[in-house]
């Protein structure tokens, strides 16, 4: 992840300037391509959410009733890919975020108290940016990380108990 090779090279900042700089614009283009993502794909993973957590309902309340043991594998192989899918968006989405957060303990770690005052300040304003994550979000109805997945699953799991007590 690029986050993570620009925490690391600022972990290995000197009393640079010039290096602070080219460190800084990577860190902002990182920040613009992951709003750019946001912007793009915003709507899509909403819809792709949603239409996923329904999908793994109607898959596994199949997979219940059908007798047949082909008809049920090719619902369970299309469960698994709808929960990979949705895996997948929530893991990057929370990469993103976590290591968004660690360029600002990457440079806590480096030697910035023996630095001269300007460029302490210009390093505190940078950490008090990486305070705030980059973060993929479901048109900022639900942001995407690890949670939203169990969320998405806990859902997945109340419509298919109440389908199945509806059938009954």
């Amino acid at each position: 992840m690029h986050f993570e090779i620009l925490s690391n090279d600022f972990e290995r900042l000197t009393d640079s300037n010039e290096e602070l700089r080219e460190l800084v614009l990577r860190h902002q283009e990182l920040i613009e391509l992951v709003n750019e993502v946001q912007n793009i794909y915003s709507t899509s993973m909403l819809f792709n959410i949603i239409i996923s957590s329904f999908t793994i309902c109607f898959c596994g309340f199949n997979i219940t009733l059908i007798t047949d043991p082909g008809i049920s594998f090719a619902f369970l192989s299309f469960l698994l890919m709808s929960l990979y899918q949705i895996f997948m968006l929530c893991f990057f989405g929370d990469m993103i975020s976590v290591s968004s957060t660690k360029i600002g303990d990457a440079i806590y770690k480096n030697k910035w108290y023996e630095a001269k005052p300007a460029f302490k300040r210009s390093l505190f304003i940078i950490i008090m940016r990486s305070r705030k994550p980059c973060v993929l979000s479901a048109s900022k109805f639900a942001t995407l990380n690890l949670t939203a997945f169990t969320k998405i699953l806990s859902r997945s799991w109340s419509y298919f108990a109440l389908l199945r007590t509806m059938y009954r």
